[in-house]
C-alpha cells in the first residue's frame, strides 16, 4: 500500500480522512509489513488506530489523529513533514494528548 496526500487544494495533506460524525471506536487497522507507505495526515478522531506487524510509513510524515492510538511490535512513524503539504501538529517531536 502507497499513499500519499495531495499537496494542494481543499484536502492537502490530508491522506485518509474519517467522518467525524462516525461510532467512537471504529476500527482502522495498519498492519503487515513494511511495504506500507503513508504520506500526510491519517484523521479519524473517532476511529482505533492499531499500527502493528513492523509497519513502516518511511516516507517522512506520517500524523495521527485519532480517538485511541495503539502500536505493536516495530511500528515506525515519522514526522518530518516539510514537503508532504501538511502542517505541523506542535513540536517536531511525538506528542500524546489525552
Amino acid at each position: 500500500m502507497n499513499l500519499s496526500a495531495p499537496t494542494a487544494g481543499p484536502t492537502q495533506g490530508i491522506v485518509i480522512f474519517g467522518d467525524r460524525n462516525m461510532t467512537e471506536g471504529t476500527p482502522f487497522r495498519f498492519e503487515g509489513g513494511t511495504t506500507q507507505s503513508l504520506t500526510g495526515a491519517v484523521y479519524v478522531p473517532q476511529g482505533d488506530l492499531k499500527f502493528a506487524g513492523g509497519v513502516n510509513t518511511g516516507r517522512g510524515c506520517t500524523q495521527l489523529i485519532g480517538s485511541t492510538l495503539t502500536f505493536t511490535g516495530n511500528s515506525d512513524l515519522q514526522v518530518n513533514c516539510a514537503s508532504a503539504g501538511t502542517k505541523q501538529l506542535g513540536p517536531p517531536t511525538a506528542v500524546l494528548v489525552e
